[in-house]
């Protein structure tokens, strides 16, 4: 009986030592693997995908969960909910290792804002983040870059431009730190958004300077610097080329693995647009009630169609959309558009309505086709008189809507 005892305990003893073993050689692996996050994530995502570690103690778990997400986050990925990272950041706050911790933290802030950039909980991680590193003197330098570049992207969406400016001060000398020049780069961009949005015009020009004199910037990054130059210079051939860079990366895959970021970028660079249409040195006004080509919104038909808006006809499509490119010929654009501000001068200088005007040039019969178009919403002398008139008789027979507009009414 003593000598079955002993071998059972011998057995136990080993089964022990060799789940020691194997924890301590997944934790190995997990290390080895997490080294070659930012070189090759797709490469770690392939082998975290093919391990099991559901037989593994909490802390073996709990790096894989962070390093799944991690490299889910650097291949593009998109995530569906928070539920892995959420595990990961629960352990850490109730383990003993603080920088794992903030990284969790960090990404369960960048998953949740991916999944709803107007929540408030990412900003709370990321916030708990930065506690966490500032309280255990965390130098890791890569770490908060990541950390600020998202601090500074959530308040500059929010509006709160002057914090933006400070997280992204912060995250551009973590990057110096960090000697990653990519980081360095995008840092510098950011922090010119910033500076603009807070008034600080010497500054981000002082920005773009250094920028542009920079010996190489990351292929990547090129979109981002032109379109840092187009924002500060308003030069519309830079505007061009920025548009083509985004439109081209969007189809290059980016569209499908950043859509938010790929389709913001692109309506801030059509936004920007509308200083191609004007020779600001000599240009008349000619008030309509159009709105300038993708100075508002853009429609794309499901055959590929661009519009200027959904409610016009299909035959003033600006360009087309495929899988394989964009066609969008700028120079036709302005020229159409101008040339049916042409045709309406003359009747636009008479109009007595002209600074009300809600008339669509789109909505105008034969606008494209015939060289006078009869504008349907012009008012001469009489009309506008009679207009006038009625209006005035309206606001008699109905005195309180009168004092409203003298009380309430802002005109500016």
């Amino acid at each position: 009986m003593k000598k079955f005892l002993w071998i059972l305990l011998g057995l136990l003893l080993l089964v022990s030592c060799n789940t020691a073993i194997r924890q301590h050689v997944m934790q190995a692996r997990l290390a080895n693997l997490d080294s070659l996050l930012s070189h090759v994530p797709r490469v770690v995502l392939d082998s975290l995908e093919q391990m099991d570690v559901s037989e593994c103690p909490g802390e073996v778990q709990s790096y894989y969960n962070l390093l799944l997400t991690i490299a889910r986050d650097k291949s593009y990925v998109d995530f569906t909910d928070d539920s892995i990272i959420s595990l990961a950041a629960e352990w850490y706050r109730n383990g003993k290792d603080p920088e794992k911790l903030a990284r969790s933290l960090i990404y369960l802030g960048i998953v949740r804002y991916g999944l709803n950039p107007i929540d408030t909980l990412p900003y709370v991680h990321l916030r708990e983040a930065e506690q966490v590193i500032k309280t255990h003197a965390i130098e890791n330098q890569t770490l908060q870059v990541l950390l600020y570049g998202y601090l500074g992207d959530i308040n500059l969406r929010n509006r709160n431009y002057p914090e933006s400016e400070v997280c992204y001060e912060k995250g551009l000398e973590a990057g110096k730190k960090a000697g990653n020049y990519r980081n360095y780069v995008l840092a510098y961009i950011n922090l010119f958004y910033a500076k603009i949005y807070v008034g600080k015009t010497e500054e981000a020009e002082n920005i773009v300077l250094q920028i542009n004199a920079m010996d190489s910037i990351p292929d990547e990054l090129i979109p981002s610097v032109k379109k840092v130059n187009a924002f500060f210079y308003q030069t519309g051939p830079t505007f061009k080329e920025a548009i083509i860079h985004s439109v081209n990366d969007s189809l290059k895959g980016m569209y499908d693995t950043d859509k938010p970021g790929v389709l913001f970028n692109i309506s801030q660079f059509y936004m920007k647009l509308n200083r191609l249409f004007i020779d600001e040195e000599n240009f008349t006004v000619t008030p309509t009630g159009t709105c300038t080509p993708f100075g508002k919104k853009m429609f794309v038909t499901v055959n590929g169609k661009i519009l200027q808006c959904e409610k016009i006809d299909h035959s003033f499509a600006l360009g087309s959309i495929s899988e394989e490119s964009v066609l969008l010929d700028l120079d036709s654009v302005v020229h159409k558009y101008n040339s049916y501000l042409e045709k309406m001068e003359a009747q636009c200088k008479l109009c007595k309505r002209k600074k009300s005007c809600t008339q669509c040039l789109y909505f105008i019969p034969g606008i494209d086709k015939n060289k006078a178009p009869v504008c349907p919403g012009y008012t001469g002398d009489a009309a506008f008189k009679y207009y006038a008139v009625s209006c005035m008789d309206y606001l008699k027979d109905h005195p309180y809507l009168y004092a409203k507009i003298m009380k309430e009414a802002i005109m500016e």
